[in-house]
């Protein structure tokens, strides 16, 4: 999960549609063995795809926003809490 989560920025430059995959691989390794902090850095780019012009789905898009948000604060794992708020924040909330 932490190397998928340092990887997603550089693959995103390299090649964007990477980022849905790396994103997706979390998402289901957090569902299959669990929640880690890292977790709350995929739900927020889940919820980021989720609510973006490409799915559209605004509603399910907050929701993750919200559940990584509530992860971060739940592990208080400092190295994520700006990442997860700046993203929830600038990416998804302004859809809703």
């Amino acid at each position: 999960m932490s190397i998928l989560s340092r990887v997603a920025s550089s693959a995103y430059l390299a090649a964007p549609e990477l980022l849905g995959l790396i994103v997706l691989k979390q998402v289901n390794l957090s569902i299959k063995y669990g929640n880690t902090s890292v977790s709350s850095y995929a739900y927020a780019a889940y919820g980021l795809i989720l609510s973006g012009e490409a799915v559209g789905d605004i509603e399910a898009g907050y929701q993750f926003g919200q559940l990584a948000l509530k992860l971060v604060d739940k592990f208080n794992d400092k190295k994520f809490q700006a990442r997860i708020i700046f993203m929830v924040n600038y990416f998804i909330k302004h859809w809703k």
